[in-house]
């Protein structure tokens, strides 16, 4: 009988996903269109979701949306967990909504059977039910160095953890710059990957987990595969996109790109996909197919992202796309 209701389930969530996406007007009718940043022709409906300076620098510095499309947030200056509704019918959230503040630092987020879970500093937290419950609180932690993305997969919690050392590549620090595993109920500590610098956000694909290394700018699979990205790019926010909707992203993996902090020339802002089977990287937003600028060009001339920068980047069970972005704005990217 469980069984049953299982396959019900998935069908109703599909049924709901594929009539969600039959409502969708054609792009230049949505109230809500923009056409900047450029986006690959053809890729999808480039939207507004939420565009409020006041909420802050960060105020939605990461990402995650539950089975039934709901959009979560997280601020790691205020410790606030947002939750968005879609006041206006358009289908997009436009209304965030404080269920939790005073978080410490949270810097990752994941939802996963009914509950959201949040890794927040030394810490991480499941919100289910209006109830917040600390399940673990002995993550490692150093002063000026942030503690990265959660996961839930086969029933085990992923998170990156980072601390003072970086690069981690002397002396025995099995759990500086580590990939920790724990049940669900937050024991049976286990370390499944280390040796990394600031391991940041990570996502499953099957069976095999990808991260993005923030202080190396690269992107790192569970068997040490390591792509190296433009250096001072700062590689964020990491999704899978296992969805049709947006044909051309299927099976690809999202990368936010944050943008260098500390250079004469702009490297990063960008959103990234990157193929995990053949490896192939490709520039989504901003995009120059003409080549007439590269990516510091459109991004100093408007077109791109910059002075904001993009943050995290997550997948909706319709195949929808949001991005958020420094200053209180949120993106989607939805069919066309």
């Amino acid at each position: 009988m469980r069984f049953s209701w299982i396959i019900l389930l998935s069908v109703l969530l599909v049924v709901r996903a594929s009539a969600q996406t039959d409502d969708l007007v054609p792009c230049a009718e949505r109230p809500h269109a923009l056409d900047q940043p450029w986006t690959q022709p053809g890729l999808a409906c480039l939207e507004e979701v939420f565009n409020d300076a006041t909420f802050g620098v960060l105020a939605f510095a990461v990402l995650t949306v539950s089975d039934d499309g709901t959009l979560y947030a997280a601020d790691p200056t205020t410790g606030n967990l947002y939750k968005f509704s879609d006041t206006d019918g358009d289908l997009l959230p436009d209304m965030p909504e404080i269920l939790v503040g005073g978080l410490p630092r949270p810097t990752g987020l994941t939802f996963y059977d009914g509950a959201v879970y949040i890794a927040a500093q030394n810490s991480v937290f499941r919100y289910q039910n209006s109830v917040l419950e600390t399940l673990i609180d002995t993550l490692p932690t150093q002063f000026g160095y942030w503690n990265g993305g959660i996961a839930v997969h086969d029933g085990r919690l992923y998170i990156g953890a980072t601390d003072s050392t970086i690069p981690c590549d002397a002396g025995d620090r099995s759990e500086c710059g580590a990939v920790l595993s724990y049940t669900l109920d937050g024991t049976d500590r286990q370390v499944v990957q280390n040796g990394l610098a600031q391991p940041y956000d990570l996502v499953f694909v099957d069976n095999t987990f990808w991260l993005t290394d923030t202080a190396r700018d690269s992107i790192v699979n569970d068997t040490n595969l390591n792509f190296s990205l433009q250096p001072d790019s700062t590689p964020l926010g990491i999704a899978h996109y296992n969805h049709d909707a947006i044909p051309s992203l299927t099976g690809k993996l999202l990368i936010t790109l944050n943008g260098s902090f500390d250079s004469v020339n702009l490297t990063g802002y960008q959103l990234l996909s990157f193929d995990p089977l053949t490896h192939a990287i490709i520039a989504l937003m901003p995009f120059a197919g003409d080549e007439r600028y590269n990516n510091l060009q459109m991004n100093l001339r408007g077109s791109g992202f910059f002075p904001q920068r993009p943050l995290d980047v997550a997948v909706s069970p319709e195949g929808w796309v949001y991005i958020s972005i420094t200053d209180g704005r949120i993106l989607a990217l939805r069919p066309n």
